[in-house]
């Protein structure tokens, strides 16, 4: 058999080995399933808190670019606003000595995809930091 056949019949093994691995790929991870809504998970703070922390953490959600962070007192005042490409957000200084004095704080993530489009938006979370007294 003539050498460039048989080069010629590897190519063509290979590249149908490459289609049917193509379609019997498993469906990426965090891929949403049809109807399916993306769900933004504040990670902590959260509820009564042991340290004082010194940022929010979230779980990201799939297609978002970046997130808008809204803190709020006790009365749902607003007390500052951030925005974060990651899933964490450093809280600033005058906010840290609201937490230091015990201050109950709220808060809610939003994911933003392209062109500052809301995906989600967390569920309003508290969280209190209680110094040990002793």
């Amino acid at each position: 058999m003539d050498r460039r056949w048989i080069v010629l019949a590897l190519i063509a093994l290979l590249v149908l080995a490459g289609v049917v691995l193509f379609a019997l790929r498993p469906p990426a991870a965090g891929k949403l399933a049809q109807g399916e809504k993306p769900f933004l998970l504040p990670i902590e703070p959260v509820g009564i808190v042991e340290s004082p922390p010194e940022e929010i953490r979230w779980r990201p959600v799939l297609g978002a670019v970046r997130y808008e962070v809204e803190l709020f007192d006790g009365e749902g005042s607003p007390l500052w606003r951030g925005e974060s490409g990651k899933g964490v957000l450093a809280l600033p200084p005058e906010i840290s000595e609201r937490v230091l004095r015990g201050d109950r704080l709220h808060y809610r993530v939003a994911a933003k995809g392209n062109f500052g489009k809301t995906l989600v938006s967390s569920e309003i979370t508290f969280f209190r930091y209680l110094a040990k007294r002793g």
